[in-house]
C-alpha cells in the first residue's frame, strides 16, 4: 500500500498527471460501455418523486449499502486515487499539495468514506476562509442553483437571499442537501436513486457541457448514468455527485 502511494504522489506531481487520468476514464468508459453502451442519445428520464428528508438525515442510519459494486478492488482504488484530487481542486480552486494528497488517500485506504473525505474538507479553517469572502454568486450560477433545487431536489430558493450567499457556501449547502436526499433514496426500497442519478446525469451534461472534459460525465443519454451508477458503490455514486456539482459550479462562476 504504501508503494502504491508513493507511486501515485510521484504521478501527481509530473506532467503524466494527465496522461494517467485519461488511463483511468478510459478504463471506466470500458466498463460503463459493457453495461450501456458507447452511444450518445438524447433521450430523457422523468426525476423520480424526491424523499422527505429528516431533520439529521446527515446522521440518519442508511440501511441499504453497497460495499463496492461491481467494480474490481484495483479500479476502486484508481477511482480513489482520482478522487482524492478531484475533490481538493474542485472544492478549492486549486491544487492538493503532495501532503494533502497522501494525507487523504491514507484515510480511504484506511476505511475511511469518500463522502467523509469532502465532508471535512469543507468544514475545516481553510473552506471557512473562503466562505468568508466577499464572493456572490454569478447570475448564471443563481439560475443553475434555483434549476437544480427545484428539479432534483424538490425545493424553492429565494432569489433575493441568492444574492447576500457566498459562492463557496452555495456549492457547499447544494452538495449537502444533495447528499441528504441520496441518503432519503437509499433508505428507500427499488431503484429510484438510480433513475434520479440518471436523470441528474444527463441534465447536467446536456446543459453544462463545458464543465466535464470526459465522455463519461459528458454523456447526455441518462441511461448511461443510471447504469453506471447500478454498478458501483454507494460511495463512489456519492463523490460523482460531488464533484459533478462542484464542477458545474466552477464553469459557471469563473
Amino acid at each position: 500500500m504504501k508503494l502504491m502511494v508513493s507511486i501515485f504522489l510521484v504521478l501527481s506531481l509530473t506532467s503524466t498527471q494527465a496522461s494517467f487520468t485519461d488511463r483511468v476514464i478510459n478504463s471506466f468508459k470500458k466498463l460503463i460501455s459493457r453495461f450501456s453502451g458507447n452511444e450518445k442519445k438524447e433521450s430523457t428520464f422523468k426525476v423520480p418523486t424526491i424523499p422527505t428528508v429528516g431533520q439529521d438525515q446527515k446522521s440518519a442510519t442508511v440501511q441499504r449499502t453497497k460495499s463496492q459494486g461491481t467494480l474490481s478492488e484495483t479500479q476502486v482504488k484508481q477511482y480513489n486515487q482520482l478522487y482524492v484530487e478531484e475533490v481538493f481542486k474542485e472544492t478549492r480552486n486549486s491544487a492538493p499539495t503532495v501532503n494533502d494528497v497522501s494525507k487523504w488517500y491514507s484515510v480511504l485506504s484506511q476505511g475511511g468514506s469518500n463522502e467523509g473525505v469532502y465532508r471535512a474538507l469543507v468544514l475545516d479553517q481553510v473552506y471557512r476562509g473562503l466562505e468568508n469572502l466577499n464572493y456572490p454568486p454569478t447570475d448564471e450560477v443563481k439560475k443553475f442553483a434555483s434549476q437544480y433545487f427545484y428539479k432534483f431536489l424538490d425545493k424553492s430558493l429565494n432569489q433575493d437571499n441568492l444574492d447576500q450567499l457566498n459562492f463557496y457556501y452555495l456549492k457547499k449547502t447544494t452538495v449537502e442537501k444533495s447528499l441528504e436526499v441520496v441518503d432519503a433514496f437509499l433508505n428507500q426500497d427499488g431503484e429510484d436513486i438510480y433513475q434520479w442519478y440518471g436523470a441528474l446525469g444527463a441534465f447536467l451534461a446536456k446543459n453544462f457541457p463545458n464543465a466535464f472534459k470526459s465522455d463519461v460525465r459528458g454523456n447526455p443519454d441518462p441511461e448511461y448514468h443510471r447504469s453506471w451508477a447500478m454498478n458501483v458503490s454507494d460511495q463512489i455514486l456519492k463523490s460523482e455527485v460531488i464533484i459533478k456539482l462542484h464542477k458545474v459550479y466552477n464553469s459557471l462562476q469563473s
